[in-house]
């Protein structure tokens, strides 16, 4: 592989949306095929090719400054942690969680949407289980009785206030579903 250096004048610069904001990365042709210069100076300084779960890192978070000191080769989890700046405080997040708010209701608390909010307690260590599925939050056994009285899902679900789809999950989970006598 002949060295690739980078030029002042690029082909073109497009802007992804990433995570938190737009993110703008120059494309190079390079050899007849187009790449993103960030990759493509990471693969000729290893001398191989990347794989598919290796990620380049801007140290600064400017994705245009490709200068081989600002680039960093890390996997997903690791990338994903140096770009998660919780904009909240964790243990009240955890306290609240615990009682009973949901990550929508979180989400909205801290202006992100609910999957931040779950991704971001659950790379600490905070359980991220949802209680609703559990045997807490709707009466499993009085479903199941009634289904095998002959009442439908959705009837079940109007009774007992619970979505009909999760009776329906955890009848085919239980082998249950549609073997009635």
């Amino acid at each position: 592989m002949s060295k690739f250096v980078p030029q002042a004048s690029k082909g073109c610069a497009r802007t992804f949306k990433g995570r938190e904001h737009l993110t703008s990365y120059y494309l190079v042709r390079y050899q007849g095929k187009q790449w993103l210069e960030h990759r493509l100076v990471m693969t000729l300084h290893l001398g191989r090719p990347l794989l598919k779960t290796e990620i380049v890192h801007h140290r600064d978070g400017d994705g245009l400054n490709n200068a081989l000191s600002n680039l960093e080769l890390t996997d997903p989890h690791n990338h994903n942690a140096k770009h998660d700046k919780m904009k909240w405080d964790l243990q009240e997040a955890t306290r609240l969680r615990a009682s009973g708010w949901t990550f929508d209701a979180l989400g909205a608390r801290y202006g992100v949407s609910w999957g931040a909010v779950r991704k971001s307690l659950q790379r600490r260590g905070v359980s991220t289980q949802d209680s609703r599925w559990g045997k807490h939050y709707w009466p499993v056994d009085e479903a199941l009785k009634l289904y095998a009285e002959g009442f439908n899902c959705t009837q079940i679900g109007r009774k007992l206030k619970f979505p009909p789809a999760s009776l329906r999950k955890l009848l085919i989970k239980r082998d249950l579903y549609n073997q009635r006598s």
